[in-house]
């Protein structure tokens, strides 16, 4: 549809106005392109660059994260990082966000000393920002699930009464053509970290070798991205009623797209679905996120313009979409979710 200047200045504008939730950002894909290319060596800079150039493919993201990573050697960079990420999203009038990560040892101190890091990070963001941060522990699906049950122990041992709170989730992610497990042995991990508390979030169908789960022996609190999912596997986490994390511009780099059209929005958006109990409802479970700004170069508002303006909604109906969101955050605390609610509703159109 075509529209005059004015439309996409307004449209944008009130994209960023609009206060948002992002519930899916990874930290080490979300670096800042200065503070990358600060510490990055000269060589790397160069080869890093060439591959900013074009569209980032699947292959090519992996590619940039070997070269990112090697900035993340001490805990004065993974502060900074953090903080600088948190200080982004607030600017883009992002009210709650869930940063997920992997935990590594650093300087030979440990993964207990990287997640005290980020929280301590997070706790200070929250005191600065009126944003409001949360944690999701990465559990990378290339891994031996021994490292699983070395974060299950991390987690259970990790005692502070101010830092402990901000985790809030555990998420499943990696690359699944070389995936190392089957999902009935790696859910009774799932299962203990949601015992302490913690919810789940599977990355699932982001290249073209994935491995399908039946909902019915494992439901995930939430999945993401389905970029490779038939029809029918779609309608499964419908009418199963799960909530998908949708990253827009994510997904249409990742697919190599020729239009905005076809990134998995489309398969959720207003769709009419016959439920478990032979009900028929209108799927409204999908939220907006970023996934990786650095990789992608875009952030909050920019992906919720890409919506609006591709699949023509309307104000109302992204106001709606954030207020949505709220009911699947992982944060489970009812005054708190009320009061983000009261943010969202008392903002005017």
């Amino acid at each position: 549809m075509e529209h005059n200047a004015s439309y996409y200045t307004d449209l944008m504008k009130f994209c960023f106005s609009l206060p948002k939730i992002d519930l899916h950002a990874h930290l080490n894909g979300s670096i800042r392109k200065s503070t990358l290319y600060e510490l990055l060596s000269e060589t790397d800079r160069e080869e890093i660059s060439k591959l900013f150039e074009n569209q980032m493919s699947f292959s090519n993201a992996f590619k940039v994260f070997s070269i990112s990573s090697k900035i993340l050697k001490s805990l004065e960079v993974l502060r900074r990082i953090t903080r600088e990420m948190i200080e982004d999203w607030a600017k883009t009038n992002c009210i709650y966000l869930e940063i997920r990560t992997s935990l590594k040892s650093l300087e030979g101190l440990g993964k207990e000393k990287y997640l005290r890091t980020v929280l301590e990070e997070i706790l200070t963001g929250n005191n600065k920002h009126e944003m409001q941060t949360r944690l999701i522990i990465s559990l990378n699906r290339c891994l031996p699930i021994s490292d699983y049950v070395e974060t299950l122990e991390i987690f259970k041992n990790f005692r502070d009464e101010k830092l402990r709170p901000l985790i809030v989730g555990i998420d499943y992610s990696g690359f699944e053509e070389e995936e190392l497990h089957k999902y009935e042995d790696v859910i009774p991990i799932f299962n203990q970290f949601k015992e302490l508390g913690l919810k789940v979030t599977l990355h699932m169908g982001e290249s073209r070798i994935y491995q399908p789960l039946d909902f019915s022996t494992f439901k995930p609190e939430r999945v993401s991205h389905t970029y490779f999912f038939k029809e029918n596997e779609c309608e499964e986490i419908m009418k199963n009623k799960i909530p998908i994390e949708i990253c827009p511009t994510g997904s249409y780099n990742i697919k190599n797209l020729y239009s905005y059209m076809d990134i998995p929005f489309n398969n959720y958006h207003k769709k009419k679905i016959v439920g478990k109990d032979g009900e028929e409802f209108e799927y409204n479970l999908f939220c907006i996120n970023t996934d990786d700004t650095m990789l992608f170069n875009t952030d909050l508002s920019q992906e919720y313009f890409e919506v609006a303006l591709n699949f023509d909604i309307r104000k109302e109906e992204l106001k709606q979409i954030v207020f949505n969101t709220i009911d699947f955050i992982f944060e489970s605390n009812e005054d708190f979710r009320n009061n983000l609610k009261n943010k969202v509703e008392i903002f005017n159109i």
